[in-house]
């Protein structure tokens, strides 16, 4: 528990940014719609420069009541949320805070799940905004913003976001590593690498806590840097790149979660375009080409995949660049590779699955485990993708 010391000092700084306050109440839960809900309505405030807090984001008092009615009177708005996600039940905690705020007579918004069929008669007469659980970007997040501005806030540009420059760094100098590791594959300067950014690319930066801040937004932006930065970095060496966009890779993914298609694949280009925005502005656009495919064709390409960018490197988790996928020419390897067949799967120890070659050099076999070890498979691995091959050559 707490002392009495560090209660003190968290009301002291709690009240120091009572102008950017924002009190979320809600549900106390850890299930994941809520975390998500708890998320979305925090990165759209942060926009804002405003400060999303849960009741139980700090200790302010070892009595929950005063806990709560600290963050109530210290702070500049509130959000509540009503809904009935996990329980079709009306949780009285939620209305008494709202009673609490008004009758402080701060601004607050108060968001309905679109699912419920009615609020309590005694918050029906005040004005709500729906929300749906499965669109909270676009539901949540637009309210909050359309409230804000009635409040005379205007969004914080994305340059201003504070980000990790020394997580930058370290992601440019790993990516850099890998270049020149699948550089020393062959004896020529590669004059073309071929780049596609993972269509997941936001979510899995998200899940890699070491380049970025605990919300999705300065997480995405931060990566947006990253990709902005390796881009401008290959171009001054003389490469010339080309980003390949697949929208449809999350489809598959979303359909579990009763999302349109449609729906991703638009969210998707739009966070393309918001990389190609951020880039166009540091990069030379004669070596840079864009293309937007419906279908991937990964032919004639040696991809390394979400899991398998680990080029000389013992895990994915040590590289820290899961959230990039890069796709090399095969003249990266050399000359005499006419044709790749790739199985690209989304778990650890991607293996690069070969066709059999015409090569004048190398048998396939001999290519495969140059490949295979320059990736730093395990022996195990090696032995079973060379079994694979040989099984298949003698069909």
């Amino acid at each position: 528990m707490p002392s009495d010391k560090t209660y003190k000092k968290n009301r002291k700084e709690f009240a120091q940014d009572k102008h950017k306050n924002v009190f979320i109440i809600m549900r106390f839960s850890d299930a994941k719609p809520f975390k998500r809900i708890e998320r979305t309505i925090k990165i759209t405030l942060e926009r804002y420069g405003l400060k999303g807090i849960l009741a139980n984001d700090v200790k302010f008092d070892e009595l929950l009541w005063e806990n709560v009615r600290f963050c109530l009177e210290n702070c500049r708005y509130a959000i509540v949320v009503f809904e009935q996600i996990l329980k079709p039940d009306f949780n009285p905690n939620v209305a008494l805070e709202l009673g609490y705020i008004l009758a402080l007579g701060k601004p607050c918004l108060i968001l309905k799940d679109s699912s419920m069929d009615k609020l309590q008669s005694d918050i029906m007469g005040h004005l709500y905004e729906p929300f749906d659980s499965y669109n909270l970007r676009d539901t949540i997040g637009n309210s909050i913003e359309k409230w804000l501005l009635t409040l005379g806030h205007n969004i914080i540009k994305p340059q201003e976001v504070v980000t990790d420059q020394v997580a930058i760094e370290a992601y440019k100098k790993r990516t850099l590593k890998i270049i020149e590791e699948l550089n020393q594959l062959r004896d020529l300067e590669p004059s073309e690498h071929v780049i596609r950014q993972a269509a997941s690319l936001s979510s899995l930066a998200i899940s890699n806590k070491e380049y970025h801040k605990n919300d999705d937004d300065t997480a995405y932006l931060n990566l947006l840097i990253n990709e902005r930065d390796i881009l401008c970095t290959l171009i001054e060496k003389g490469f010339k790149v080309k980003l390949i966009v697949f929208p449809f890779r999350q489809v598959a993914r979303v359909k579990a979660r009763k999302m349109d298609p449609e729906y991703v694949r638009i969210n998707i280009l739009t966070r393309y375009s918001q990389l190609i925005e951020t880039i166009n502005k540091y990069i030379d656009k004669t070596n840079l080409q864009i293309v937007y495919s419906d279908t991937p064709h990964y032919e004639n390409f040696l991809v390394i995949g979400n899991s398998c960018v680990c080029v000389g490197q013992k895990s994915v988790k040590e590289t820290g660049l899961s959230s990039t996928t890069f796709i090399y020419e095969p003249s990266i390897i050399g000359k005499e590779i006419d044709q790749f067949d790739i199985e690209f799967k989304d778990h650890a120890g991607l293996i690069l699955n070969l066709e059999e070659t015409q090569s004048k050099d190398h048998s396939s076999k001999e290519l495969k485990v140059k490949v295979l070890e320059r990736l730093k498979l395990s022996e195990k691995e090696i032995k079973n993708e060379l079994r694979k091959l040989s099984t298949k050559s003698t069909q």
